[in-house]
């Protein structure tokens, strides 16, 4: 007996099942990328959002203080302290450049005419690498790399 050999009739059944399994598959593939896909979009589009509300903080609160110095007001206003608790909420402290802008605003809303350009400069400086590589992450998101 040849093993082979088998009928017309049950060679289309195999077809036919290797073809329900193909689509399947397929679908399920084609499901899980598009997934992907909206995940990677919101992810990007949550950090970028993210990364300009952060920008416009970190200018409001340099903005803010130099104001103050400017015109020898010892008293710091509520936008600078909303804008400060802003930042200060949205960096992760496990992470270094984080860690080091927080120590430098620590240091802001005592500063004075002496030491500000020197802080803001840290705070600029600190704030650019975060940019930089936040903005790479959103490159590899919206490529769709984890």
């Amino acid at each position: 007996m040849n093993f082979f050999c088998i009928s017309e009739s049950m060679s289309r059944l195999v077809i036919g099942v290797l073809t329900f399994f193909g689509v399947i598959i397929g679908i399920a593939v084609n499901r899980h990328m598009a997934n992907r896909s909206i995940y990677s979009q919101l992810v990007s589009k949550s950090r970028n959002k993210w990364l300009s509300q952060l920008r416009q903080s970190v200018s409001c609160v340099l903005t803010e203080k130099k104001n103050d110095i400017a015109t020898s007001n010892s008293f710091i206003n509520k936008k600078f302290y909303n804008n400060y608790n802003k930042i200060m909420l949205n960096l992760n402290l496990n992470e270094t450049l984080h860690l080091m802008l927080s120590e430098e605003l620590k240091r802001l809303p005592d500063s004075t005419e002496d030491n500000f350009d020197e802080i803001q400069n840290n705070i600029i400086l600190i704030s650019q690498h975060i940019f930089k590589i936040e903005w790479n992450r959103v490159k590899k998101e919206a490529k769709g790399r984890n």
